[in-house]
């Protein structure tokens, strides 16, 4: 007896009811507490497995129950039973038939005449384990693969080596115009603007070093159409999957990039202006405030004529504090340019 204190709800299907009685009789003695459930033909096992409600751990089927149909209707009660797995039941001239199905979705075959209480309640609990490790891994893919394909921004995954890509998600079809069917007969070559073409395989695949799991840069991309994009790249190695695979997001940067340009090109102007006032303006000022100095030092000159010298002057020595603090305000302007 199995020394494992689970319940286990276990559904066998028979149609010869002495081999039905004597797997009873094997679960009875191979589990500490166990519901056995039986069905004496296909009907039955499809009125039971059919109930949401019932949900077995495992579900034992006897190959020869419908007659020399084996895979339609085998394939039809692992599609029912699923998540549970489904162990075939079958006589050693039938062996290679469940050799087959097992490729098809069930789990495991049980040769009858082999059979006691140890060896089914050891290849159940076996194969239920197995079965939710698959069942694991399947829930993991499906998320996966919902993350890829649903995700909003152009993503693909390439093959390190030769860059081709070896699948994409529809966000990455919408946005750059191929179908999919194109995109795998292409590689990241393909996308790139004409006056990159200079650029070797090696060069494009420093992009994705190979020794770092996550890499971001921008470069440009091509559309169907021609137009040309910047991109945002993110590239992480897949830990699972072929060896040099690499996962791709590439986030169309196009307008921030063309705000970006707009600033620089008005801080550039700003720059200009700023150039002009500190020197094409300070010049003819500086020889203003040589010629009232001049005047200043004259014997000649009267009270009245000194007094509007000096508001001259503390006006043109006010007028260049001004350009001087223009003149740093593009000197900052051309630090946060560096």
């Amino acid at each position: 007896m199995s020394p494992d204190r689970k319940h286990y709800e276990i559904l066998v299907v028979d149609g010869n009811a002495g081999d039905l009685l004597l797997l009873e009789e094997y679960l009875e003695e191979g589990f500490r507490s166990a519901t056995i459930y039986s069905a004496s033909s296909r009907a039955e096992a499809e009125v039971l497995l059919s109930d949401p409600n019932f949900t077995p751990d495992v579900v034992l089927v006897d190959i020869t129950l419908n007659g020399n149909e084996y895979e339609d209707w085998v394939n039809h009660i692992i599609h029912l039973a699923e998540p549970a797995p489904v162990m075939l039941l079958t006589g050693y001239t039938h062996v290679q038939i469940c050799i087959s199905m097992l490729a098809q979705g069930a789990s495991d075959y049980l040769v009858k005449d082999e059979l006691d209480e140890k060896i089914i309640a050891k290849s159940i609990i076996f194969n239920m384990e197995r079965k939710s490790f698959v069942n694991r891994i399947r829930d993991s893919e499906k998320r996966y693969r919902d993350l890829f394909h649903l995700s909003p921004q152009p993503m693909w995954v390439i093959d390190y080596k030769t860059l081709r890509f070896l699948d994409v998600n529809k966000a990455a079809v919408n946005n750059y115009g191929y179908s999919r069917a194109e995109f795998l007969k292409m590689s990241v070559r393909d996308i790139r603007p004409d006056d990159d073409a200079h650029s070797t395989d090696e060069e494009l695949r420093s992009d994705f070093d190979p020794e770092d799991h996550n890499v971001l840069f921008n470069t440009r991309h091509r559309r169907k159409n021609g137009d040309v994009i910047f991109v945002e790249v993110k590239s992480s190695r897949l830990t699972e999957g072929p060896a040099e695979a690499r996962l791709v997001l590439a986030s169309d940067v196009t307008d921030r990039h063309a705000y970006i340009s707009a600033i620089e090109k008005q801080n550039q102007k700003l720059r200009d202006i700023a150039w002009v006032q500190s020197h094409v303006v300070r010049a003819p000022l500086a020889r203003l405030l040589g010629i009232v100095q001049m005047i200043d030092e004259e014997e000649e000159a009267s009270p009245q004529t000194r007094k509007l010298l000096k508001l001259i002057q503390s006006s043109a020595h006010e007028l260049d504090g001004v350009i001087h603090d223009v003149a740093k305000k593009a000197e900052l302007i051309n630090l946060g340019n560096d």
